[in-house]
């Protein structure tokens, strides 16, 4: 999974796209989005997989791999850091 999921969809934004190379190498363990999930310990090739994943774990990952303490974390800095690159634009 590289993050293409959505790719085709002007309503929603690729995982790539919104954890770029700079956030996931600034924040997490991994240079990537798709390392990031390769090296979880579930099998994610899509959104809908994600979302299956009870939160207690996820976000048990994220916060020993990342600068976060959950997923929402996680996901609202992205959204922030995403949006502020538009506005600069």
């Amino acid at each position: 999974m590289e993050g293409d999921e959505g790719a085709g969809r002007e309503d929603r934004l690729s995982l790539a796209e919104l954890f770029s190379r700079e956030f996931m190498q600034e924040y997490t363990d991994f240079d990537s989005v798709a390392e990031f999930w390769a090296q979880s310990p579930w099998e994610i090739q899509s959104r809908d997989d994600i979302a299956r994943i009870p939160d207690n774990p996820l976000d048990g990952y994220i916060s020993q791999h990342s600068a976060f303490a959950d997923a929402d974390e996680m996901s609202w800095v992205a959204g922030t850091e995403w949006a502020a690159k538009r506005v600069d634009d």
